[in-house]
């Protein structure tokens, strides 16, 4: 996708049906993690929420209540990593920082305005 022209001329109407677009793939972002053996699957959506959460029944083999804890957080933080990475692939245009490890995809848009060298753009 191309970055929407700002400054003097904007193409609002560009503009927005390109963030009407946006907004329509961030509603469809689902990241599926496993656990390091494969018995934890956790899915998030964009918001990190969580979508889907399955246990196969042999982590009961093992009644280690903290271990299933930390395995179930471990795979959540995977999959957050990967909603950051695909939420980063999807907002880059809009985004002020441009490295995918400090960037805000929900944040940065609002600040990538006043980040332009000239301060008369505007959204």
């Amino acid at each position: 996708m191309t970055r929407p022209r700002l400054g003097p001329v904007i193409d609002h109407a560009r503009l927005r049906s390109e963030l009407l677009s946006l907004r329509d793939r961030l509603a469809e972002v689902a990241e599926t993690a496993e656990s390091d053996d494969g018995l934890i699957s956790v899915t998030l959506g964009a918001k990190n929420e969580l979508l889907d959460l399955r246990i196969d029944p042999r982590v009961f083999r093992d009644p280690d209540s903290t271990a299933l804890a930390d395995a179930i957080t471990r795979t959540t933080h995977r999959a957050a990593g990967q909603v950051h990475r695909r939420l980063y692939a999807l907002t880059r245009w809009t985004l002020a920082d441009p490295d995918p490890d400090t960037s805000d995809p929900w944040f940065d848009p609002t600040l990538a305005p006043a980040s332009r060298r000239d301060e008369r753009a505007t959204w």
